[in-house]
C-alpha cells in the first residue's frame, strides 16, 4: 500500500492535551502518552490533511480516516495512486466527475466536499461514515430481514435518482459501495469512480473472453450489456442495485463460480435464479421487484427510479400487511408459517416414535433378519419396558467445557481479535471474531456462543447497538433459564452474561451472584456490568464497573477473562469524562443556560473516542434543542411583546402631542390679552391650569 504523508513532529493527546513528541515513529503505529498513558495513534501529514487510519484499499486509491485541519472536521479522504496521475485523460475525467457528484445533494449520498492535488498526488474528501457497508452487514449476518432490504433498496434508489439528475451514472453499485452513518441511514459512494476506466461504447467484449480487470465494476454485479460493450444507462445501475439486493436477501451473489471469470460469463448469458430458490421465505411481491431488476434484456427492467421505488413502497406494504399472527420471524429475518412448524413437529415425533421402537425391538428385529426361513419359530420380542443393558447402553455425554488454551486455529484468531479490542481497534477485532466462528464451525455451540459474546462488546464498543444486540442473541442458549446457574463454568456462563446484556436478566442479579463466582466469571461480570451500564447512560457506575474489573490480579488458568483490562481502563476514563459532562449540563439546564448545555454537549460526543459514548451523550442532544428552541421561541416573543409596546406607546404620544398642541393653540387667544395689559400674574394662572392638562414630556 502506498503511504502518502510524512510522520508531524507531534500532536496533543486526545485525552489529557499534553504534546506528544512523534520523533522516529511510523505513521498509524500507537503511541502511549507520556502524562497519562492514553494510546493514540501516529497519524500522517498529507497537505492540509491529518490522515488518522486507512480505511478500505481499491483499485483506484485507498481511503483514508482523516482530519481536515482548515474546518477541523473528519471525514474520509481518498487519495488516488500516483500511476493515474501521469494519465491527463483520466484526471480530466475524474475531476469534471468529483465536481458533478460534490453538486449532487441527497440524504443517501455521501457528500462530496472536494477534488484536489497535493505532492503529485490526486485526492477526493468525502463525508466520513463509519457504521460500516452492506457488505459488512451480510458478512456477519448471512441472509438480511427483508424489511430492512427494502428499505435499503428504496433509500438507495433515491439517491442514485437524485445524481442521474445530475447527469450521473454510478456504474459499480454494490454492497461495498453501499455505507452506513452513526444513525444507520444507508448512502451509496464512489460516484464518478466507475466511469473513468470503463471500456469505449464502440469496444466490444465478447463475454467469453471477458476479464474482470477490463470491466471497471465488480463482476458479481455488473450488468450484461456492460460486458458488451454496449452503451450504459439508468437502468444498468438498477441491474446492479437488483444483484445487490439479491446477495442482501439471499446470503450469495445471484451467480457464482470458481473464477471472476466465469461470474462475468454467467451475468452475460445465463438468466439469473428466482430469488426464493435461496430465500424461499421472502414475500413474492418482493421476489418479482428483485427479478425485473435483474432481467438479461434491458428493455425488460424498470425504466426508471420512480417506477423501481413506488414498486419497493409496493412490496413494503405486502410485507407490512402480511398475517404476523400465523407466522414466526427468525432473527435472519425469514419467516415461517405455523403449519409447516407443526408439520415438521408431527414428522419428528413420528420419526422419533419410530427410532425408538425400533431401538427396544432391536433384538427381535436382529433375529427377524438373521433367521434361516421365514418357517423358523418367531423370536422372543423385548418388552417396551425394558431398558438397554450391557454393552448396548448409551454413550455418556461429553463436556460442554470451552478451553481457551488449547491450540486450535479458533482460539488463536478469537485471541487476536480481544487483543485488538483491547487496544481500541473494534473494526479489526469484529473481523477477527467472524474468522474465529468460521473457524469454530465444527466445534460445540458453547464455543461459539463466547465469540458472539465477545463480537457483542466489540460492536457496542464500536456504537453498533443493533449489532450488538443480534451478536448477544446468537450467545444465548434458548433452552437454558435466565439465572444465574449455580455451578458456573465455561461451558454455561456465555449465556447468562449474553441475558444481561440484553437485558433478559438484571443487572442486580448477577451483582448479588459474583461473590460466589470463581475468579474469571467474576471479573467478566464487572465487565458485562460496565458495558451495560455505559450503555444505559449511567457513566458513573459504569466506571466504577469498567475500574473493578480492570483492577482484579488475573487468574493464570483463566486468563483469557482478563485480556480487555486495557479497554476497561480507557472506558472507566471515557465514563469518568462523559459523567463530568452530563454533571455540567445537567447544572447548566437548571439554570436555563440550554444553549450553553447544548455546546458543551456537542463538543463532548465529537471527542470522544468511544461511538457507544458518543451515541448515549447524543441522545439529550434533541431534547436540549426543543428547550433551547422553546427558550428563544419565548426570548423573542418577549422582544416582540416589548417593541409592540414601545410602538403603542409612541403612537398614543403623538396623539396626545397632537391634541395638547390643539388645546395650547386654544389658549394662546386667551393668553394673548393677559400679555398686552402685563398681567403676568393672570397669565400664570393660566400656564398652570394649562400644564395640569399636558401629558406630553415636550
Amino acid at each position: 500500500m502506498e503511504t502518502p504523508g510524512t510522520v508531524p513532529d507531534s500532536i496533543n493527546c486526545h485525552a489529557c492535551g499534553a504534546v506528544i513528541d512523534l520523533t522516529g515513529q511510523t505513521g498509524f503505529t500507537h503511541i502511549e502518552c507520556p502524562r497519562c498513558e492514553a494510546l493514540s495513534v501516529v497519524p500522517l501529514q498529507f497537505g492540509n490533511f491529518l490522515l488518522l487510519s486507512p480505511l478500505g484499499i481499491g483499485g483506484v486509491g485507498t481511503v483514508y480516516k482523516a482530519i481536515d485541519l482548515s474546518l477541523n472536521r473528519y471525514l474520509a479522504l481518498k487519495i488516488l495512486r500516483k500511476k493515474l496521475a501521469s494519465n491527463p485523460e483520466f484526471i480530466e475525467t475524474f475531476s469534471r466527475e468529483a465536481r458533478a457528484a460534490a453538486a449532487v445533494n441527497h440524504s443517501n449520498v455521501a457528500q462530496v466536499y472536494s477534488f484536489g492535488e497535493h505532492d503529485g498526488q490526486y485526492y477526493l474528501a468525502m463525508e466520513l461514515l463509519e457504521r460500516g457497508s452492506l457488505d459488512d452487514r451480510i458478512l456477519r449476518q448471512g441472509k438480511l430481514p427483508e424489511a430492512d432490504v427494502l428499505q435499503i433498496g428504496a433509500q438507495i434508489a433515491a439517491g442514485l435518482r437524485a445524481a442521474q439528475l445530475r447527469g450521473l451514472l454510478h456504474r459499480d453499485v454494490k454492497p461495498g459501495n453501499v455505507l452506513f452513518n452513526e444513525d444507520r441511514v444507508p448512502k451509496i459512494v464512489d460516484f464518478g469512480l466507475a466511469r473513468v476506466q470503463t471500456p469505449s461504447a464502440t469496444q466490444k467484449i465478447p463475454a467469453e473472453q471477458a476479464q474482470p480487470e477490463q470491466i471497471w465494476g465488480t463482476p458479481y454485479y455488473i450488468a450484461p450489456e456492460k460486458l458488451r460493450g454496449q452503451p450504459e444507462d439508468v437502468r444498468s445501475d438498477i441491474y446492479s442495485l437488483g444483484a445487490t439486493l439479491f446477495h442482501a436477501l439471499a446470503g450469495r451473489p445471484p451467480f457464482e463460480a470458481r473464477t471472476a471469470g466465469e461470474v462475468v460469463t454467467k451475468h452475460a448469458t445465463q438468466p439469473a435464479f428466482s430469488l426464493k430458490t435461496y430465500a424461499p421465505t421472502v414475500h413474492d411481491y418482493t421476489a418479482h421487484v428483485i427479478a425485473r431488476m435483474l432481467a438479461k434484456n434491458p428493455a425488460e427492467r424498470y425504466e426508471s427510479y420512480e417506477e423501481l421505488i413506488h414498486d419497493i413502497h409496493e412490496a413494503q406494504t405486502v410485507l407490512k400487511s402480511a398475517d404476523e399472527t400465523r407466522a414466526i420471524v427468525a432473527t435472519t429475518g425469514e419467516r415461517f408459517s405455523l403449519t409447516s412448524i407443526l408439520g415438521t413437529i408431527v414428522a419428528m415425533v413420528v420419526c422419533g416414535f419410530v427410532v425408538w421402537f425400533v431401538w427396544i425391538n432391536r433384538v427381535a428385529i436382529f433375529r427377524l433378519e438373521s433367521a434361516p426361513s421365514p418357517a423358523a419359530s418367531a423370536p422372543s420380542v423385548a418388552s417396551p419396558a425394558s431398558p438397554p443393558t450391557g454393552t448396548e447402553a448409551a454413550p455418556t455425554a461429553s463436556t460442554d467445557d470451552v478451553d481457551f488454551t488449547e491450540d486450535a486455529p479458533w482460539v488463536k484468531t478469537w485471541k487476536a481479535g480481544t487483543l485488538l479490542l483491547a487496544v481500541g481497534k473494534c473494526q479489526e477485532a469484529l473481523n477477527e471474531y467472524s474468522n474465529a466462528l468460521f473457524l469454530s464451525r465444527d466445534r460445540n455451540s458453547n464455543v461459539k456462543r463466547w465469540i458472539y459474546y465477545f463480537q457483542g462488546l466489540g460492536c457496542l464498543a464500536a456504537g453498533w447497538q443493533s449489532d450488538a444486540h443480534t451478536s448477544f442473541v446468537k450467545a444465548m442458549n434458548l433452552t437454558s433459564k435466565s439465572q444465574v446457574p449455580d455451578q458456573i463454568g465455561t461451558g454455561n456462563f456465555a449465556d447468562t452474561l449474553a441475558r444481561v446484556m440484553l437485558g433478559e436478566l438484571p443487572v442486580k442479579t448477577l451483582e448479588d451472584a459474583v461473590s460466589r463466582m470463581p475468579p474469571w466469571a467474576a471479573a467478566l461480570s464487572h465487565l458485562s456490568i460496565g458495558f451495560r451500564r455505559m450503555d444505559e447512560g449511567e457513566f458513573g457506575a459504569a466506571a466504577e464497573s469498567f475500574r473493578r474489573y480492570q483492577k482484579l490480579p488475573a487468574d493464570d488458568r483463566q486468563r483469557w477473562a482478563f485480556n480487555l483490562q486495557s479497554l476497561a481502563d480507557k472506558l472507566a476514563r471515557q465514563c469518568d469524562g462523559a459523567a463530568r459532562i452530563v454533571g455540567e449540563v445537567n447544572n447548566l439546564e437548571k439554570e436555563g443556560k440550554f444553549g450553553t448545555a447544548l455546546e458543551t454537549l456537542r463538543a463532548a460526543a465529537t471527542n470522544t473516542a468511544f461511538a457507544t459514548l458518543k451515541t448515549v451523550l447524543l441522545t439529550r442532544e434533541s431534547g436540549l434543542e426543543r428547550a433551547f428552541e422553546q427558550q428563544r421561541e419565548q426570548s423573542d416573543q418577549a422582544q416582540e411583546e416589548a417593541e409592540r409596546q414601545r410602538r403603542e406607546r409612541e403612537e398614543k404620544e403623538k396623539q396626545h402631542a397632537v391634541g395638547e398642541k390643539k388645546l395650547l393653540q386654544a389658549e394662546e387667544s386667551e393668553l394673548a390679552p393677559l400679555w398686552q395689559n402685563f398681567d403676568f400674574k393672570g397669565a400664570l394662572v393660566k400656564y398652570e391650569a394649562l400644564a395640569a392638562k399636558l401629558q406630553t414630556a415636550e
